[in-house]
């Protein structure tokens, strides 16, 4: 849900997906790595990238981060304009792969 979201706002096309999956993180409880990483890919879907930063920097800048936390890490980066600092977290992700 929360990737159809982010293509929707990518897209600029709003409605009911999106105000669905806001209103499911709104209500997430607990602090896990799947409510964070919940958490963090919506911030990055609308956009606060200093929200998303600090939501995904735990979850995808460690040893034996799991793939969809890089992958939403470095796009975070990315869109931050990061690009030394993704292309370090991906190579550590891959050196950890071997």
């Amino acid at each position: 849900m929360l990737a159809a979201s982010e293509l929707k706002l990518n897209y600029g096309q709003t409605g009911a997906d999106w105000d669905q999956a806001k209103r499911v993180v709104e209500k997430l409880k607990g602090n896990g790595p799947t409510q964070m990483r919940a958490r963090g890919a919506f911030a990055l879907a609308s956009g606060d990238l200093a929200k998303a930063r600090t939501t995904l920097a735990s979850l995808g800048d460690q040893p034996g981060a799991d793939k969809e936390s890089v992958y939403l890490y470095t796009q975070t980066l990315l869109k931050g304009n990061e690009a030394a600092h993704a292309a370090q977290v991906l190579d550590n992700a891959l050196k950890q792969q071997q």
